[in-house]
C-alpha cells in the first residue's frame, strides 16, 4: 500500500491516472463477494493454476494448494490493500510538494524521497490505516469461513466452532474478550490521534 500511494503521489502521466481510478474497485466488494472469488480463483483447478499450468509454470495435476494460511493471506491483502492505499495516499499529498524537490536537488533518489520524505512525514497517517484495516480483518467471518470450511482459522470462526459444534461458551467468551482486548488497545490509539488532530486543527484555524 505504502509503494502503491507512494507511486500515485509521484508519478503522472495515463498509466497512473488508470491506476487511480481502478485501483479503489476492492474497496467497494463486500467480503461475502471477495471469499466467492477467491473461491474460483485460488481452487486446485482454478483461474490461477490454470494460468500458471498455461504458460507452463506447474503441472496441473500438481497445483498449488491455497485453501489453507496463504490463500486467505492473499484475500486479506487483494481486498484491504486498495482501503490502506487511499488512506495513505491521503497522507502523502498533504506533504508539501517542496519537501520532495529539495530532496530530489540533492540528488536523493525515489526509494530515498518515499523512505526519508514521505514515510516519516506520515507515519501517523499510516498508522491510522493500519488500525482500521486490522481492526476490519479481525471481525471478518466469511472470508475465512467459505476459503477454508470446516477448520478454525481466526479468532471469529474459532468462536463459531466452539459455540455452534461444541456448545462451550466459556471458552467462546474468553476469545471474545481477549477480542475486544486487542481491537480496544487500536481504537484507543485511533481515538487519541483524532482528537489531537482535530484540537491541532483547531488551535491552526483559531490562530489565522
Amino acid at each position: 500500500s505504502i509503494t502503491l500511494a507512494a507511486y500515485l503521489r509521484l508519478a503522472t502521466g495515463r498509466f497512473a491516472r488508470l491506476i487511480g481510478a481502478i485501483y479503489r474497485f476492492p474497496i467497494f466488494i463486500p467480503f461475502v463477494v471477495v471469499a466467492q472469488m477467491m473461491n474460483t480463483f485460488l481452487a486446485p483447478h482454478g483461474l490461477l493454476n490454470i494460468f500458471l499450468a498455461q504458460i507452463g509454470l506447474l503441472d496441473l495435476e500438481a497445483p498449488l494448494q491455497f485453501f489453507n494460511w496463504k490463500g486467505l493471506t492473499f484475500g486479506f491483502v487483494w481486498k484491504q490493500a486498495a482501503f490502506m492505499t487511499l488512506i495513505i495516499l491521503s497522507g502523502f499529498k498533504m506533504v508539501d510538494d517542496s519537501y520532495i524537490e529539495a530532496a530530489r536537488s540533492v540528488g536523493a533518489r525515489l526509494p530515498q524521497v518515499i523512505i526519508r520524505i514521505l514515510v516519516p512525514m506520515s507515519l501517523a497517517t499510516i498508522s491510522v490505516a493500519v488500525i482500521l484495516a486490522f481492526t476490519s480483518t479481525v471481525g471478518t467471518f466469511t472470508l475465512p469461513y467459505m476459503l477454508i470450511a470446516g477448520e478454525p482459522t481466526t479468532v471469529t470462526v474459532d468462536i463459531a466452532h466452539r459455540v455452534n459444534y461444541f456448545g462451550d461458551w466459556g471458552v467462546a467468551n474468553a476469545l471474545g474478550a481477549i477480542t475486544y482486548l486487542m481491537v480496544l488497545a487500536t481504537a484507543v490509539y485511533y481515538l487519541r490521534y483524532t482528537v489531537r488532530k482535530g484540537i491541532y486543527e483547531y488551535q491552526e484555524g483559531a490562530g489565522e
